[in-house]
């Protein structure tokens, strides 16, 4: 409960400090534990902390693992619920758990998290390289947003953009920042029109790429 409410009356106070001058409210992802999506009045809870700080729902991302979602059915409806409200769903650390696939057919989803574990070695395992590819293909083909988690390096960021991938987590992008210095990038990264619809962690990899 704190964590949801937490998150969103974070996003609501980067706006009224005007850390965005122009556009929406910044996008905020709130990860949930298994235990917490399991609460049988999450959507409530969820629709009652939007409407009371007036945060529009498409601007709250949910991220979930893939053991929360196996053989929960409640935690099924949850999601649909949530997400017919507006709300989006992200699956974080995408290929570590027990049921990578069968999560992508049960759960409709708004954004797929590569987990850093393929990201850490495309340098310099070819095989590597093809899983992580293999896996942005098929997310693409799903509709699915994909960010790639743990991009660090420039190598990693190319090949992470040779195979179309948009958006990018890691210290390449932003390391943890405090509130005073959130303002001065997201500035920096207005020119990306993706991050109007996706958390401040995340950066566009084609404007990453671009810097000197």
């Amino acid at each position: 409960v704190v964590v949801v409410l937490g998150g969103v009356r974070m996003a609501v106070t980067f706006a009224a400090r005007g850390l965005v001058p122009c556009g929406p409210p910044v996008p905020v992802a709130v990860n949930l534990s298994p235990s917490q999506l399991r609460r049988r009045e999450l959507v409530q809870l969820v629709s009652t902390t939007l409407a009371g700080t007036g945060l529009p729902a498409e601007c709250l991302v949910l991220e979930l693992s893939e053991q929360a979602t196996i053989d929960h059915r409640d935690v099924l409806a949850s999601l649909d619920e949530l997400r017919a409200r507006g709300v989006s769903l992200a699956l974080d650390d995408f290929g570590t758990g027990e049921a990578s696939l069968t999560t992508l057919r049960s759960v409709e989803l708004d954004v797929l998290k590569l987990d850093k574990s393929f990201v850490d070695r495309c340098e310099s395992v070819e095989t590597e390289r093809k899983i992580l590819g293999a896996i942005a293909t098929l997310a693409q083909g799903l509709g699915l947003i994909v960010v790639a988690e743990g991009v660090e390096r420039r190598q990693q960021l190319e090949i992470v953009s040779s195979f179309d991938i948009e958006l990018v987590q890691g210290y390449i992008a932003f390391r943890p920042l405090v509130v005073e210095e959130l303002s001065a990038a997201l500035e920096r990264q207005r020119s990306a029109p993706v991050l109007a619809r996706t958390p401040v962690s995340t950066a566009s990899a084609d404007t990453l790429i671009d810097r000197p």
